[in-house]
C-alpha cells in the first residue's frame, strides 16, 4: 500500500486550516454543553445559578472580582519568577550565539531544518 502524496497540502492549507479550526470549536461547543450537563446533574442549584452568571465560551473580564489584598509565600513566588525568567535568559543566549554564529565567531556545529 502507497500513501498519497502530500503535494496538494501547500495548495490547500487556508482551507485545511479552516476545516481544523472549525472541527476543533465544534468539539469544543460540545464538550462545553456535555460538561455542563454533568456539572448541573453533580451540584444542581449551585451550578445552575454559577452558569447563569459565567459565560461559557468567551469569558467576561467585567465579571472578574479580586481582592486588595494577596497573601504571598514568598519561596513559591521567588522560584516561579526564577522559572519564568530562565527563558527569557535561554531566549537571549540562543540569539547571541546565533549572531556569534552569523558573524563567523562561532562554527554552526549542526542545523535543525
Amino acid at each position: 500500500m502507497t500513501l498519497p502524496s502530500l503535494t496538494w497540502f501547500p495548495k490547500h492549507r487556508k482551507g485545511i486550516s479552516w476545516a481544523l479550526v472549525s472541527g476543533f470549536l465544534l468539539h469544543y461547543r460540545i464538550v462545553i454543553q456535555l460538561e455542563g450537563r454533568y456539572l448541573l446533574a453533580r451540584f444542581g442549584e449551585v451550578c445552575a445559578e454559577y452558569q447563569k452568571k459565567v459565560p461559557h465560551f468567551i469569558p467576561r473580564l467585567s465579571l472578574l472580582k479580586e481582592p486588595d489584598f494577596y497573601q504571598v509565600n514568598v519561596r513559591v513566588y521567588r522560584r516561579s519568577l526564577l522559572d519564568a525568567t530562565m527563558f527569557i535568559w535561554l531566549y537571549i543566549l540562543f540569539h547571541f550565539i546565533e549572531r556569534l554564529q552569523q558573524m563567523d565567531v562561532l562554527p554552526i556545529l549542526f542545523r535543525v531544518p
